[in-house]
């Protein structure tokens, strides 16, 4: 953001700011334009709609655009061209953070006031991010706001997006033009093979220090550093020898912590992402070695379920679920039931559960991949 300072005055921020008793709305820096998302924390989803309902009587569109009473209360920010509509607009950002993310929906989106909130996985970071249309002074844009998180991770998905944007021709950014045309003189000065291999530097090497692997397996259970650890883990094992490295000497380990964590309470949708990944990886690689028990395939179903489908009980407005880490988790169910037997399929009920995420998820990999279990 600029370091340009607004002056705004007390009844302007009044105004703008929504009085709560509510520590999770204070925490998610909702305004007055979120009406929808405030009594949807009271549980009252009904009256939610009611109010939205009238708040669009006399308009064509069913939608309540966020109009700011001051640019002070945007954060990184675009104005789209003219003749951008929100609903073209909004359409083409719901498409490309799926694009962004290999087709797999970890955001939740509201229709009624042209918002979306996500998380974001950034090789090793993550963020919880709020992209929202507004409108200001007559002038259309696109406000996008860090509710958690790295700054950086949310700063490489502001940036992929803006491009996009600016390919579709949704707005012009001059930053970009001026970088092509930058890169253009560069390319004609020293030639485009100038590329070298990246992992030397861009993952770890894991066989340099074995005992950092170990420590890192053990912070998957430390509520403070568990999600970096995750994280560290999930993208250095894209690396061939690493991956290598764990299989050989941190594949039990690594599985028995990884279930322990997928199973607690406080896991995280970044936490979900990465242990589907990681399990991802232990069942291609040493499916055959891997001492699974009943309770820990259990554990994993229970999570496929559990991330497959909003949880309209919370009163979070951030995502509760992952059609990536839902869908994954389906997949390793498959070599999971292997190892334990065909019979934990009717100890677990394992149809009826599946015909509940089946009945609850929109996700369309999800069902692929229960579709893919149920012909295996």
């Amino acid at each position: 953001m600029s370091n340009m300072q607004f002056k705004v005055s007390r009844e302007e921020i009044l105004n703008e700011l929504e009085t709560t008793n509510d520590d999770n709305v204070r925490a998610a820096g909702l305004h007055l334009h979120d009406q929808n998302a405030v009594v949807a924390l009271s549980g009252n989803v009904s009256s939610a709609k009611q109010q939205q309902s009238t708040a669009v009587t006399d308009e064509v569109n069913l939608y309540d655009l966020w109009t700011p009473s001051h640019i002070a209360f945007l954060d990184q920010h675009i104005w789209l061209s003219k003749g951008q509509t929100p609903e073209a607009t909004f359409d083409f950002i719901n498409q490309t953070l799926l694009t962004l993310s290999n087709d797999f929906q970890n955001f939740r989106v509201y229709p009624e006031e042209m918002k979306t909130i996500g998380y974001h996985l950034d090789e090793t970071r993550e963020g919880c991010y709020r992209l929202q249309l507004f409108s200001f002074k007559g002038k259309l844009g696109v406000n996008c706001t860090r509710m958690a998180g790295d700054s950086l991770a949310l700063c490489s998905l502001w940036n992929a997006l803006k491009r996009e944007l600016h390919d579709s021709e949704f707005y012009v950014d001059k930053f970009i033009v001026e970088g092509e045309e930058m890169d253009e003189e560069d390319d004609e000065i020293f030639g485009e093979d100038g590329d070298e291999d990246e992992d030397s530097f861009k993952y770890l090497d894991f066989s340099r220090d074995p005992a950092f692997v170990s420590k890192m397996i053990d912070d998957i259970q430390d509520i403070n550093v568990g999600t970096h650890a995750l994280l560290l883990l999930k993208f250095n094992m894209q690396k061939e020898r690493n991956l290598l490295l764990i299989s050989e000497s941190f594949a039990q380990n690594l599985f028995d912590s990884s279930v322990q964590r997928l199973a607690e309470q406080n896991t995280t949708v970044p936490d979900a992402i990465c242990l589907s990944h990681i399990l991802t990886h232990l069942f291609e690689q040493t499916v055959t070695t891997l001492a699974v028990t009943l309770d820990q395939v259990g554990h994993i179903l229970d999570a496929a379920e559990k991330w497959s489908a909003e949880d309209m009980n919370s009163k979070t407005i951030v995502p509760t679920s992952s059609e990536e880490a839902s869908a994954l988790l389906l997949a390793t169910l498959s070599q999971a039931f292997k190892q334990v037997g065909e019979g934990a399929k009717d100890e677990l009920n394992l149809e009826d559960r599946l015909s509940m995420i089946s009945s609850k998820s929109q996700f369309e990999q999800v069902k692929t991949a229960m579709n893919s279990m149920e012909q295996n």
